[in-house]
């Protein structure tokens, strides 16, 4: 009698266990998460700890997006800048920036930090050329 009970306890065991890691996800000190239901923003959890989600993400019910909650470095590529005197000098420039907002920052760039590196380092690239040209370094 024990021997038939067994397969089935193990395989609601197993299920069930399937369903708490499909419905924990755990946001740690240096992350920010959104959780999405159905590509929408349903919640944002900026504190670390461990939170519950709908499960199955698979069927796009509700999936995580992290998103970096510490100080991010952007390098912008050596730029070649004419000053006012007709000069060309080579500048080396960096940004150091954070994202306060992860809601905004979702829905401005899709959460996609390659995106938001790019629209910051074509305006830095357009404030140190309109900076350096107004200046004469004789």
């Amino acid at each position: 009698m024990i021997s038939n009970k067994l397969p089935a306890f193990l395989i609601g065991l197993a299920v069930l266990l399937f369903l708490v890691y499909s419905s924990v996800f755990v946001v740690n000190e240096r992350q920010q998460a959104l959780v999405l239901r159905f590509g929408e923003i349903q919640s944002v959890k900026n504190e670390p700890g461990i939170y519950f989600k709908l499960p199955f993400a698979f069927a796009d019910a509700d999936r995580v997006q992290y998103i970096e909650d510490r100080a991010l470095r952007l390098d912008l590529d050596n730029i070649r800048v004419q000053v006012r005197g007709g000069a060309f000098y080579e500048v080396d420039a960096f940004v150091i920036y954070r994202i306060e907002n992860p809601q905004r920052f979702r829905e401005a760039v899709s959460g996609d930090r390659v995106s938001a590196e790019s629209r910051i380092s074509t305006r830095l690239d357009a404030g140190l050329r309109r900076v350096y040209g107004l200046r004469s370094f004789t």
